[in-house]
């Protein structure tokens, strides 16, 4: 204790810009930033956040979210103000300010007309309801659509496809497919969470990575998407999307996940039965109502789990290796030469070259 003391008393800083230096003044309160304890005696800190909370509440770092299914709104709102309330007590204790304007409040509704439901308050100040919040990069929005979140990731990865396409003729395909890897992790990052999406915004995002392996190999836009595959040898993005969400699944099944998680698998069909099936060691269906359900992680990856000829891989490498079955490498003599017979080849490999017969297949 002794020793926590010293580290945390005494501290001074000051200012250095240009130059120019501010005065010495005392750090009253915090942990040193950078440092290799911090991280750990500011979980110690806000640990007892959560005590006496009724709410369901979920901690990441500095960001606290509250949550609760709504059957009575006005009970709902009854107790997340209470809630709100003993978090600003804490507050108050332990000398910590919180801004009540960078507090937000989301309703999740698949109602039309969904009912009105009284204010929220934090610190005697109004919560303002929004449309869509941020949470962990991930934009959820309230009519439960992913539309928010795909044009907030569109946006940026265009924005570094546009930094490529200055590089398309002078970078070598090696160096461009490393730069491919600074798009695809905006492309796919939570996936498995907003994989649900429409064929509309499916398409979407596989014009990005299309677009971007287009530069990479220099084809024209005449190319053929069949031809462009197997060039690149890229799968398209709702593949990944698939298989992403199989292996965070064999993990649950396998008890490789957060116990959370893992206790979303349903029973198997012999659990539920006395007959002797044959797909009695298969997972049980989830039914769904809606096809925003259907779609959605644990329906849709169940499906795709019994589909498979060999779930039962004895490690999660092996699960890897069996879903990576059939997948082509490039061949190293695509990246031989400058870049301009790069290009050519590529293209007249993909049936996208100046030539006549490649022209006139396009008209």
């Amino acid at each position: 204790m002794a020793w926590l003391r010293d580290y945390l008393c005494d501290r001074k800083q000051r200012v250095v810009l240009s130059g120019a230096t501010s005065d010495i003044v005392s750090i009253a309160a915090g942990v040193p930033q950078g440092s290799i304890l911090g991280p750990l005696l500011f979980l110690v800190y806000i640990n007892d956040t959560v005590t006496d909370i009724h709410s369901p509440i979920r901690l990441f770092a500095h960001d606290t979210t509250l949550y609760i299914e709504i059957d009575d709104p006005q009970r709902a709102a009854d107790s997340i103000n209470a809630d709100l309330a003993k978090i600003q007590s804490w507050a108050n204790s332990w000398l910590v300010t919180f801004n009540p304007l960078k507090t937000e409040s989301l309703l999740f509704s698949r109602k039309t007309y969904p009912p009105a439901h009284p204010n929220l308050y934090f610190n005697d100040t109004p919560i303002q309801e929004v449309s869509s919040n941020k949470h962990l990069d991930v934009v959820f929005s309230n009519n439960c659509s992913w539309h928010d979140h795909i044009d907030t990731i569109k946006k940026k990865a265009w924005k570094r496809l546009n930094l490529i396409h200055s590089f398309k003729f002078t970078l070598d395909r090696k160096s461009l497919e490393v730069d491919f890897l600074f798009i695809r992790p905006i492309l796919e990052y939570a996936d498995v969470v907003w994989g649900s999406l429409t064929q509309s915004k499916e398409d979407e995002l596989e014009k990005i990575q299309l677009e971007t392996a287009r530069v990479i190999c220099g084809a024209t836009k005449l190319v053929s998407i069949n031809n462009f595959y197997s060039e690149t040898g890229l799968e398209p993005l709702y593949i990944r999307r698939r298989t992403h969400r199989l292996i965070l699944f064999y993990k649950m099944y396998h008890a490789l996940a957060p116990r959370y998680l893992s206790s979303l698998i349903s029973s198997q069909v012999g659990n539920i039965t006395i007959y002797n099936l044959r797909n009695s060691l298969n997972l049980r269906h989830i039914s769904c109502r809606s096809q925003l359900l259907s779609k959605s992680f644990l329906p849709s990856t169940i499906n795709s789990w019994t589909s498979l000829t060999d779930w039962s891989a004895p490690s999660l490498i092996a699960f890897k290796s069996l879903l990576s079955r059939g997948r082509k490498d490039v061949p190293l003599f695509y990246y031989e030469g400058d870049r301009q017979t790069c290009v050519y080849h590529a293209r007249l490999r993909t049936h996208c070259s100046k030539l006549n017969e490649h022209l006139f297949i396009k008209t």
